[in-house]
């Protein structure tokens, strides 16, 4: 059997360190070990330096193990590593984008050890948001009741569902991300009763919600078997349901685990984080000449792009991110077509993580 180490790259807020900690070499790193299978990982924050400061761009995990070749190794070391940020998703409450391969080493008994580096030159790097530092002890109890859990297997699937809700921007589609995963655990809670038992008396009894059975009748049957008709109004039905049914399968799952109640609502409690959108401006002004005609204005539909330059970051002592940029815009459309600019402001999402920015358009 040969060894090898692998390493692989997911973009999320998700951080080991605070900014202000990331701008000191070295960074701090954790190790973890699947003792049964012999995989051993190295998770660390990824950083991407710009201005002579670090900026954040997610998590790298390396991992260590034996396998027969490099295509074994790469499947074997990428089912753990979804595993990982499986857990440090639910850990965080944060989204964790799926592993990108970065690098493979064929550690071999001689001097020289094949290697070979994904480069991915056209990819967004840094991450121009607030971060969500990892609780390390209570990651570590995460990772330990995990391994030594006797239904792993299901538990991984409703956490793999769970972090899929997390991501989605979409309410329904968090919905059935998170309903799917009770649909996975329910057997393994239902103990002498009927099988949605227990989840309804976590539901009801420990986290004080109501309707279950509303909930219940209407995401799975109405939604799930499309037996009611996706109206506005049920959609916004709808809306109601990701928090209280997320937070029941965080309980569901913690319970499994045998993880403290303590630990488990405080999890429960945080607010889900998913990648925000990068500071965008908007242009607000009056367009003139352009065709009436609908066929004809598609053909050249009017548009606004924006070039941006002179970038710059800036990581004070507490770690508050402050971004200055400028911004030409260029106008493309009809020929006969006239602009006139009224406004130009910059807007951000409410997690965006910049402390102050400087925008000139």
């Amino acid at each position: 059997m040969n060894k090898y180490s692998i390493q692989y790259h997911s973009r999320t807020q998700v951080a080991l360190a605070e900014r202000y900690k990331q701008q000191i070499f070295p960074l701090p790193g954790w190790v973890f070990n699947f003792p049964v299978d012999g995989v051993k990982i190295y998770l660390f924050d990824s950083i991407k330096q710009i201005d002579d400061i670090n900026l954040h761009t997610g998590l790298n995990i390396i991992t260590a193990l034996g396998a027969n070749s490099l295509e074994e190794a790469k499947e074997t070391s990428g089912s753990f590593v979804e595993t990982t940020l499986n857990l440090v998703s639910f850990s965080t409450l944060t989204s964790c984008n799926p592993a990108k391969l970065v690098s493979t080493i064929n550690i071999t008994n001689k001097e020289a050890h094949p290697f070979r580096n994904y480069i991915y030159p056209f990819d967004e790097e840094e991450i121009i948001a607030s971060l969500s530092v990892i609780n390390e002890p209570t990651f570590r109890a995460l990772f330990d009741a995990y391994t030594k859990n006797s239904h792993q297997q299901r538990t991984l699937r409703a956490l793999s569902w769970l972090r899929k809700g997390i991501g989605e921007e979409n309410t329904i589609d968090e919905f059935i991300s998170y309903w799917v995963g009770l649909e996975v655990i329910k057997h393994i809670l239902s103990g002498n009763g009927t099988e949605w038992d227990r989840v309804k008396d976590i539901f009801s009894n420990r986290l004080h919600f109501q309707n279950f059975n509303t909930i219940k009748t209407a995401g799975r049957n109405g939604l799930l078997h499309g037996f009611r008709e996706l109206s506005n109004e049920f959609v916004r039905e709808i809306g109601s349901y990701p928090e209280p049914i997320r937070k029941t399968l965080i309980f569901c799952i913690g319970s499994i685990l045998g993880l403290e109640d303590s630990t488990i609502l405080t999890i429960a409690n945080k607010n889900p984080r998913r990648v925000s959108q990068n500071p965008w401006s908007v242009v607000e002004g009056e367009l003139r000449n352009i065709p009436e005609d609908f066929d004809e204005l598609v053909k050249n539909y009017p548009i606004i792009e924006a070039e941006k330059a002179d970038k710059q970051f800036l990581i004070d002592k507490r770690g508050e991110l402050s971004l200055t940029f400028s911004v030409t815009h260029h106008f493309h459309g009809p020929s006969s077509a006239k602009w006139e600019v009224k406004a130009t402001e910059l807007w951000g999402d409410k997690d965006a993580g910049i402390k102050h920015t400087d925008f000139k358009g």
